[in-house]
């Protein structure tokens, strides 16, 4: 099951899902803007909150577990999954919520983004395995690169993988596959993670951004390519030393490969702007510790 959290009022652009068997698990929490979404989302399905056994977060970056702790005060029983590396900010969001520039000291983002009581997190590494009943497993699996606190997440029923954003964000309609380098990313570790999922026995991907897709093989290979030719660009411009221009010619060639979705323009709008400032802040921050490191 799938619920559009809408995030940013923007549709068919970020998901969270269901899963359903002797135990319910929701896969992502989403943006802390959207936890009632969710909510009334879960409802709608014929679900309800308190009988979740599990919130599988892919990573700590807001808009997929930044509505944890609100879901979790509806949700008694369940645990919040999540990798080693992001636990402790889910426990206490403040270091994290720092993190996010001028917005970090704002009390209504305070307000909204609540703590998980330490008690119902459980923190993974990769390769932990949760039961939701017979022959429905979840097995985790690190996908660090986008992030060093990310971890995907598989579904043995189906045999798919929840990706969180380890592949980028994927419009298949308009063929558009973006990478995305936020701060803590490792271009390395992002193509080590591409290749270890491209190796699971899969069917099937789960997108946050966006939606289910069976042709794994192809997206793979293009996200390969793609995370690939990003990097390569950003670290031209860092070892010829346009710093400054990392931003500006990362837009441009986000402008143009985004055309095919210039008629949506909010989402464009918000995938040639502040995602790009962010992968900026990422690229920039990877190759000037690469290069310190010699």
């Amino acid at each position: 099951f799938q619920i559009d959290t809408k995030l940013l009022s923007i549709p068919h652009f970020c998901a969270v899902y269901i899963i359903k068997g002797e135990k319910l698990a929701l896969m992502d929490a989403g943006d802390h803007t959207t936890a009632d979404v969710v909510l009334a989302g879960i409802r709608q399905l014929g679900f309800q909150p308190q009988d979740f056994s599990y919130i599988f977060c892919s990573h700590i970056h807001l808009d997929h577990s930044g509505a944890a702790g609100q879901l979790i005060k509806q949700m008694p029983k369940a645990q919040v999954v999540v990798h080693e590396r992001g636990a402790r900010h889910l426990a206490d969001p403040s270091k994290l919520l720092a993190s996010y520039g001028g917005l970090g000291g704002d009390p209504a983002l305070q307000a909204l983004v609540k703590p998980v009581p330490p008690n119902q997190i459980t923190a993974v590494k990769g390769g932990e395995t949760f039961s939701l009943g017979k022959d429905k497993i979840i097995q985790a699996v690190a996908t660090p690169g986008h992030a060093p606190h990310c971890v995907g997440y598989v579904y043995s029923q189906h045999k798919g993988l929840f990706c969180g954003d380890s592949v980028g964000v994927y419009l298949a309609e308009e063929k558009v596959l973006m990478p995305v380098a936020a701060p803590g990313y490792d271009h390395e570790l992002a193509l080590a993670s591409l290749k270890t999922m491209a190796a699971l026995p899969l069917e099937s991907l789960f997108f946050p951004h966006w939606s289910m897709h069976k042709n794994v093989k192809d997206i793979f290979s293009f996200a390969l390519k793609q995370w690939g030719d990003w990097g390569a660009f950003a670290e031209g411009l860092f070892s010829t030393g346009k710093v400054d221009q990392i931003e500006g010619k990362l837009r441009e060639r986000a402008r143009q490969e985004l055309k095919a979705i210039e008629n949506r323009k909010s989402l464009y709008d918000y995938l040639t702007g502040e995602l790009v400032t962010l992968s900026a802040m990422g690229y920039t921050a990877y190759y000037k510790r690469k290069t310190s490191q010699g």
